[in-house]
């Protein structure tokens, strides 16, 4: 019985096992609930091209930073301008969910993450901006700029 094993002196195995998950990664023949777990986790996430609809890693990095550049002078208006201290603070909250949706959009776009990780982010994305607004490609911007006031 050949059981896909070339085993050297006492039990020093080459390889694993052949069987329906070896084609996977080499860990898959022997868990297979973590397969499973993968599998489930990732059944109705979008599939890897979506990312294509999204800015490119460099962009959103500099989305990124202008958020949290933004976020670090709320933060330090928030303690001197006590009488808006509550609008600076609703600020702070939707400049961080801001983040967190771009922050995923780069996490996708990272061609160095495994293809689990990148999936999940947009999976995750697709939850926090709607559908339409994900198959469209439809972003909304890096930070509050309904709360940006106009110079003339």
């Amino acid at each position: 019985m050949n059981t896909g094993l070339s085993c050297l002196p006492v039990g020093h195995c080459k390889e694993a096992p052949a069987g329906p998950l070896s084609h996977l990664h080499p860990g898959a023949a022997r868990n297979p609930d973590l397969v499973r777990r993968r599998y489930q986790a990732l059944a109705d996430a979008p599939f890897l091209n979506d990312c294509q609809r999204f800015p490119d890693r460099e962009a959103v990095n500099e989305l990124l930073s202008f958020n949290r550049a933004y976020r670090q002078h709320l933060g330090l208006r928030q303690p001197v301008e006590l009488a808006r201290w509550w609008d600076l603070r609703t600020a702070l909250q939707e400049t961080d969910h801001l983040y967190q949706i771009w922050d995923n959009v780069r996490d996708a776009r990272c061609e160095y993450y495994y293809v689990t990780v990148r999936r999940q982010a947009l999976k995750k994305l697709r939850e926090m901006i709607g559908e339409n607004a994900y198959y469209y490609g439809q972003m909304p911007p890096s930070v509050p700029v309904w709360r940006f006031r106009e110079v003339e």
